[in-house]
């Protein structure tokens, strides 16, 4: 919404998707013409928003959408200097139809169900259909032919989690509702924690790191704005991995001072006094590992260790390596070491083993945006 001007607060609008103007890319942004579907007056609706009595357009991200669904849109007005008016929406929540039409069309988003499955539903249960599925899958398994009891709690199953999934959704928005964050990583945390979504990330915000496109300064935002401890454990565990990495980016060593570690994350963070609390945690997490002072990731030393291996593989005879070679090429970052660190596993080609799998672990790389480059499945730690 490049351009826009935001005026006026947030919104809530009951509407419905009455036609599709723009759709665009696999995070479920599109433009479309609404509908309002609330109570509200004609009269009483600005002339320059809405169109066509109570129509107007509106732009935001929906993965999962239907023309005539009806939606609670959260979001504010914006003025585009090329399309006017538009409610630029955050968050959103699916509601349930309540005639036949809308009851028809939200059928066909229930697993299992087609066209004439959803007829027969209509035809026997006709407005309650959907009340009837989510409470009583015994009558609709007698009711309804070629349905089984094992189908009808499978339709009551995705009704009661759909319900979960749409309160957790509103609950995300609120949550997430901090400047830059990306538009549908609620999507993505409603995919991976389905109805707890939004209990996880008031429980440990920091989970957000794991996800692309939110790093370190993000999650801390979202961590501060429900009310985390500015100087709490979980925030300066968080801190501390951010710190590492961001050293290693900079100065491209794996292997970090106390002394450095603490600069950073004093100009990082503003910590004035127990700055480093965090890394006992972090190392009995096995997040990171220390050797003699110095600090690493537990991914980044296991990948050293292993480079060392293979570096000392090409270059040292056999003879000489013999059978302990893999604890002493470099003991600080090796499987032999007291440390801890577990001994990466060699496998030939085509194999797998746990270095592979360890490779594919989320980096959580951060740079100096803040932005995470590493996967979805959140901090080690």
């Amino acid at each position: 919404m490049k351009n826009q001007k935001e005026t006026g607060p947030r919104e809530k609008i009951k509407a419905a998707i009455r036609s599709i103007r723009y759709s665009g890319g696999d995070d479920g942004f599109f433009i479309a013409t609404w509908e309002r579907t609330d109570d509200v007056n004609r009269a009483d609706l600005p002339k320059e928003r809405y169109s066509y009595g109570k129509r107007f357009q509106a732009v935001g991200n929906i993965i999962d959408r239907a023309i005539d669904l009806e939606f609670n849109l959260y979001g504010s007005w914006v003025l585009s200097p090329k399309y006017g008016w538009q409610f630029a929406f955050q968050s959103f929540e699916t509601l349930e139809p309540l005639d036949i039409d809308g009851i028809y069309k939200y059928l066909l988003k229930i697993p299992n169900v087609g066209p004439a499955m959803a007829n027969l539903l209509i035809m026997e249960y006709e407005e309650d259909a959907l009340e009837i599925m989510r409470t009583d899958p015994e009558r609709v398994s007698q009711d309804i032919p070629r349905v089984s009891l094992d189908l009808a709690k499978g339709f009551q199953t995705h009704l009661l989690e759909f319900a979960e999934t749409e309160q957790a959704r509103v609950e995300l928005g609120n949550i997430l509702d901090v400047p830059h964050m990306r538009k549908n990583l609620a999507d993505k945390l409603l995919l991976k924690y389905r109805g707890n979504a939004a209990k996880v990330v008031r429980e440990n915000p920091y989970i957000l790191i794991g996800f692309p496109g939110v790093g370190f300064y993000l999650a801390d935002e979202v961590a501060l704005k429900l009310g985390f401890d500015m100087n709490g454990l979980p925030r300066k565990k968080a801190g501390a991995m951010h710190c590492l990495d961001n050293v290693r980016g900079m100065k491209g060593d794996t292997w970090v001072t106390l002394s450095v570690l603490e600069a950073t994350m004093i100009k990082e963070m503003g910590y004035v006094v127990e700055i480093t609390a965090g890394l006992p945690e972090l190392i009995k997490d096995g997040a990171i590992v220390e050797i003699d002072g110095r600090f690493a990731t537990r991914q980044r030393a296991r990948t050293e260790g292993y480079i060392a291996y293979r570096i000392a593989e090409m270059i040292v005879p056999d003879e000489l390596r013999g059978n302990h070679d893999r604890n002493n090429i470099d003991g600080a970052t090796t499987g032999g070491h007291s440390n801890g660190i577990p001994e990466p596993a060699i496998v030939a080609d085509g194999e797998t083993g746990d270095r592979q799998n360890d490779n594919n672990e989320s980096d959580h790389r951060v740079g100096e945006s803040g932005a995470a480059q590493g996967g979805t499945g959140g901090p080690d730690w």
